[in-house]
């Protein structure tokens, strides 16, 4: 019980360390680097930006971002449920008050990064933004936490309208945005450099949320399973699962094995399947995380 209670508060803690850094990444990416260079990432974040640059009112971006989200916040609730509405409200307050912290700062951090001209180069901002933001929402994301926004919309219309994917409903509202963004500055090259902050964003966001593809899976179709599984057991020491199989073309018995191994092991691994068995058939899969039992040396 004791043990349970322990690894409960090593979850709870790890939680919102993660919520944490990753609120606190995103707001300096904001606050530092795309506001600045007026580039405005997809979401309630850069809408939020957009309107207070160039309607110039009188309210932190920090501030907007949270404003912007309460009515996503009770759609949530209505529509989601108490638990998704929980995980928005968290995330995005830990998000907006970071960005507001941040904020004051953001004349002298700007000066140390492009020096006391500012002359900020877009590009480098929206790529080097998009990567920061998308490490922090991916570890927000990780933490067990959401920053609303697209998100909140994204599960809301896809609960009404199946037929549409969460993902593709996300890029539909950063579409959105990045046409908003066009015409609330009147340059398509803002809408340009927004949307490339989107998609870096997006790529590091998978990235720290799974796992980088640090391993690889093999499935190999073979008819020397236990010659070939012995050769791989002992040449990189990594386990292999034993799959029988019908070949449906030869209407012949096979054997299917599955094994994964690290990115560095695939050229050993693939020298000891054609020494072993030439005619073996091999694919070679992406692993984004291992969970369980995977020595990870």
């Amino acid at each position: 019980m004791k043990g349970d209670f322990s690894v409960k508060i090593g979850d709870v803690l790890r939680n919102i360390f993660c919520v944490i850094l990753g609120g606190s990444l995103a707001a300096a990416a904001l606050d530092f680097l795309l506001i600045p260079a007026g580039v405005a990432p997809g979401g309630i974040s850069g809408l939020s930006a957009a309107i207070c640059d160039v309607f110039k009112i009188p309210i932190s971006v920090g501030t907007m971002i949270f404003i912007l989200n309460v009515p996503l916040f009770v759609g949530g609730y209505l529509y989601i449920g108490r638990n998704f509405a929980v995980q928005s409200l968290i995330g995005t307050f830990v998000f907006s008050i970071m960005t507001n912290i941040f904020a004051p700062f953001t004349g002298y951090v700007t000066g140390i990064l492009y020096g006391e001209t500012a002359e900020y180069d877009r590009i480098i901002c929206a790529l080097w933004g998009g990567v920061i933001l998308g490490a922090g929402l991916g570890f927000v994301f990780k933490g067990g936490a959401t920053t609303g926004g697209s998100d909140i919309v994204a599960r809301i219309v896809c609960k009404k309208f199946n037929q549409l994917s969460i993902g593709q409903t996300i890029l539909i509202c950063d579409f959105v945005v990045v046409f908003t963004v066009a015409v609330l500055y009147r340059s398509f090259s803002a809408a340009m450099y927004s949307a490339v902050a989107i998609f870096v964003s997006s790529k590091f966001i998978d990235t720290v949320e799974a796992g980088v593809n640090y391993a690889r899976q093999l499935t190999i179709v073979t008819s020397k399973p236990d010659e070939l599984s012995k050769v791989i057991l002992s040449g990189v020491s990594r386990g292999v699962t034993k799959i029988e199989a019908l070949g449906m073309y030869s209407s012949s018995p096979t054997n299917v094995l599955i094994c994964v191994v690290y990115k560095s092991q695939i050229g050993k691994v693939q020298k000891l399947v054609s020494n072993c068995d030439p005619d073996a058939f091999t694919i070679v899969s992406d692993v984004r995380n291992v969970i369980g039992q995977f020595d990870h040396r």
